[in-house]
């Protein structure tokens, strides 16, 4: 491979889907200065290994549970739907194939009593789902999150820490334990508004990180 620089198997999926057959000769994402560009399109910011937060559109086995799946099987022995799979995108992996190390846990595993983790291919289904509604519009807001300004993330704590400090000084140990909880949540409503005010998605807080080249 004479480049440093390949495809995502999500962006691969991406860029034959905007391109058709002529992908391998269009132009592909420009990384830099922070930025993630796609031609005139689109733009994201990225970390220093060139890395996005995944909009996750739903837990694990989401995409199966709205119908997404497929069987391989029943492709090979033709009792699919062809409607099912014709002018779609296609994503070809495993899932709960014993053996198999093909999992994640990702920021929606958790819920429910349950921890489970997410099958790759479903990881990609997500970034390539996130990459078709990448651009903003009034009707569909683009998915891209952005991580919030360290400066906030910094001032949130040191505001806390010290109001913390000065409730539990001035009180019972009972009501220090009562300020500290309150204190610990008001900082989880702070994240979360933090993340609306700075937002790029419509559906912000489901994060995990997928590098869009490798």
């Amino acid at each position: 491979c004479s480049s440093s620089m390949i495809d995502s198997f999500a962006l691969a999926a991406y860029r034959a889907d905007i391109f058709g057959t002529d992908f391998k000769t269009e132009p592909d994402i420009a990384i830099a200065n922070g930025k993630a560009t796609f031609g005139s399109a689109w733009s994201t910011p990225v970390d220093e290994s060139g890395s996005v937060l995944i909009n996750f559109s739903g837990p694990p086995d989401n995409f199966k549970d709205y119908g997404r799946y497929i069987s391989f099987a029943d492709v090979i022995n033709g009792t699919a739907d062809p409607q099912a799979i014709q002018g779609k995108i296609v994503l070809v992996g495993y899932d709960g194939l014993a053996g198999v190390n093909d999992e994640k846990l990702v920021t929606t595993s958790f819920g429910l009593n349950k921890t489970l983790p997410m099958p790759g291919v479903e990881i990609h289904a997500n970034v390539v789902q996130m990459l078709l509604n990448a651009v903003d519009n009034p009707n569909s807001p683009s998915r891209f999150l952005k991580a919030e300004p360290p400066w906030l993330l910094l001032a949130l704590l040191i505001v806390l820490t010290l109001a913390t400090a000065v409730g539990v000084a001035r009180v019972t140990v009972l009501w220090g334990l009562i300020g500290t909880v309150l204190a610990l949540g008001l900082f989880t409503f702070g994240m979360s508004a933090s993340t609306i005010g700075f937002r790029i998605s419509s559906t912000p807080g489901s994060r995990s990180r997928s590098p869009i080249r490798g």
